[in-house]
């Protein structure tokens, strides 16, 4: 006696054009997923300070004694390794004045800084943490 397998009625419905139908959408599920898939597996998170981040390609996110949270760092270029580095502090005065005060400190201690221009620069952020 052998037994024969039926498939049932699906969504995408029977035969090839079913079959099309499922592959089609699996594809395109993948195709959307997967570089947020990779990306998400790069993202390093603080969960200490509700934010996150995705290193640039080929960086290392390490601890480093005296700071609260982790930094990313870049291979050294002429002695100076690029890396991102986060800090939490109270300031009284605005976004903008800390943002300018701070630019100015970095061309003072800094070789060779350009700030970036102010069309990419944050424009303010909310109490939320939300960039407007």
């Amino acid at each position: 006696m052998s037994a024969t397998m039926q498939t049932s009625p699906s969504a995408y419905g029977n035969g090839s054009r079913g079959r099309r139908a499922l592959l089609l959408s699996a594809a395109l599920l993948l195709a959307i997923a997967g570089p947020a898939a990779a990306e998400d597996a790069k993202r390093h998170v603080e969960s200490a300070g509700k934010f996150s981040y995705v290193a640039p390609a080929g960086w290392q996110v390490r601890a480093m004694p005296g700071l609260k949270f982790q930094i990313a760092h870049g291979e050294p270029v002429e002695g100076f390794a690029p890396n991102l580095n986060f800090v939490d502090e109270t300031y009284a005065g605005s976004l903008q004045d800390y943002v300018a005060g701070n630019l100015q400190e970095l061309a003072t201690q800094a070789r060779r800084f350009t700030p970036w221009p102010a069309a990419l620069r944050c424009r303010s952020w909310s109490a939320s943490g939300m960039r407007h």
